[in-house]
């Protein structure tokens, strides 16, 4: 474990022991969520369907693309549910273009 990252990542996990149960499993989800946009960044990049992102780019992509599914989100579900379960079909469809949409411009703003 990095030494750096020791202290950062206990203050990150005393700031989510600390929220309420709703703000929790909202965590949780965009956790699920960045999971799943690094996936597909990483398939991206192998299949070199997405070319001109760097390990900076690719982190605001997972950031940007997460907090703009669970904000926007009408149907984040309830404390309980898995956090898996937010993500259908049809909403990993629509996270899989946001990830190009974004990748895309990143790579643009790149050159």
């Amino acid at each position: 474990m990095d030494l750096a990252a020791g202290p950062q990542a206990a203050a990150e996990a005393a700031r989510i022991a600390a929220l309420g149960p709703e703000e929790r499993y909202a965590e949780d989800v965009k956790k699920a969520v960045r999971f799943y946009v690094r996936k597909q960044l990483k398939q991206g990049i192998k299949e070199k369907k997405l070319r001109g992102l760097n390990k900076d780019s690719c982190g605001k992509i997972e950031e940007k693309v997460a907090a703009k599914v669970v904000e926007g989100s009408t149907s984040l579900g309830v404390p309980g549910d898995s956090a898996e379960a937010f993500l259908s079909k049809q909403r990993r469809e629509k996270v899989k273009k946001m990830v190009e949409s974004y990748a895309a411009s990143y790579a643009k703003a790149k050159k």
